[in-house]
């Protein structure tokens, strides 16, 4: 997987760097952990960090914003504020504290 997300950015002061994600694990149907590793080209200092990241779907995402107290006012595919389709890179939502009517 690292050499299918490898790519090469650069910062905004010109330095280049070398970014990848290694070991994603799926864990059970909604869960997948993952390492993001950044590297610099010019030093060959690493960073890395783990994350975990939780998908579901859009009903059980609403029930849970609505459950803690939000009103939701818009959903966006990506933060263009583009409509939702099953291809969206992101899932964004729009929503207020339900008290602010």
């Amino acid at each position: 997987m690292a050499e299918r997300s490898r790519s090469e950015i650069q910062a905004l002061a010109g330095e280049p760097y070398e970014v990848w994600v290694d070991d994603p694990l799926t864990q059970g149907h909604d869960l997948v952990t993952f390492t993001s590793v950044v590297r610099s080209l010019r030093s060959g200092a690493r960073r890395s960090s783990t994350s975990t990241l939780r998908f579901i779907d859009s009903a059980s995402l609403r029930a849970m914003v609505e459950e803690a107290g939000f009103r939701i006012e818009g959903w966006f595919g990506d933060w263009d504020r583009s409509v939702v389709t099953a291809t969206s890179p992101e899932v964004i939502v729009l929503a207020r504290p339900s008290s602010l009517r």
